[in-house]
C-alpha cells in the first residue's frame, strides 16, 4: 500500500500532515494527527527536515502514524475482509481507539465485554438515570467476564462470536456455571 504525506494547508505556517492512498479504487485522505511548520516540509522527500530534535521526533511519530496504517491494512487483507474506504477508515479509527479486531464483523463477544467494562470503567458509559456506574459495578462485570473468558476457553476451545449466541450456548453456560458449584 502507497501512503503519501502531504500538507494540508501547505499556505498556512503550520499545518496537519494528511495521508493520501488509494483504497477499493479510491482515493482517501487520512488525517495523520501529526501538525508541523510549513517550512519545516520537504515537499520532494515527502518528510519532516530534519532541523532540530524536535522535528526529528515528529518525524517519528509521523513514520509511526503511517506504519500502524499499514498493519492495519494487512489486517485486513490476512482476514480476507472487504476493504472499502469506509471499511477501512473504521479500521483505522478502531486500531487508534486501542480496540481489539480492525473490524466489527471480527469482533469477539469476548472483545465486545472486555471494551465495555473499560469504557465503563473509564466513565463512557452510564446507568439508566445517566450517573456513572459505580466501580463495585465494574468489579462484578470483571467477574462475570472472568467466567465467560473460562468458559469459552474450556467447552469452546477460543472465544465466542457474535453469532454463535443462542439458547444451545446459554444452555452450555448454565450447566458449566452449575457444575462450578
Amino acid at each position: 500500500m502507497k501512503i503519501s504525506p502531504k500538507l494540508h494547508r501547505p499556505e498556512a505556517e503550520s499545518t496537519m500532515v494528511q495521508l493520501r492512498m488509494t483504497v477499493g479504487g479510491k482515493r482517501i485522505k487520512i488525517q495523520s494527527g501529526i501538525n508541523v511548520p510549513t517550512k519545516a516540509w520537504d515537499n520532494k522527500t515527502k518528510k519532516i527536515k530534519p532541523l532540530n530534535k524536535s522535528l526529528v521526533a515528529l518525524q517519528g511519530e509521523l513514520e509511526e502514524v503511517i506504519n500502524n496504517i499499514k498493519k492495519v491494512h494487512a489486517l485486513m487483507m490476512v482476514q480476507e475482509l472487504e476493504i472499502t474506504p469506509l471499511t477501512f477508515k473504521d479500521a483505522i479509527k478502531r486500531h487508534k481507539d486501542g480496540k481489539e479486531g480492525v473490524s466489527e464483523a471480527t469482533l469477539t463477544f469476548n472483545q465486545w465485554v472486555k471494551e465495555f467494562i473499560k469504557e465503563t470503567a473509564d466513565g463512557q458509559r452510564t446507568n439508566q438515570l445517566g450517573l456513572p456506574i459505580g466501580h463495585r459495578t465494574v468489579q462484578k462485570y470483571n467477574t462475570v467476564k472472568k467466567h465467560l473468558d473460562a468458559f469459552s476457553k474450556k467447552v469452546w476451545g477460543r472465544e465466542i462470536r457474535f453469532e454463535e449466541i443462542d439458547s444451545r450456548l446459554l444452555e452450555q453456560y448454565k450447566k458449566y456455571r452449575g457444575d462450578q458449584g
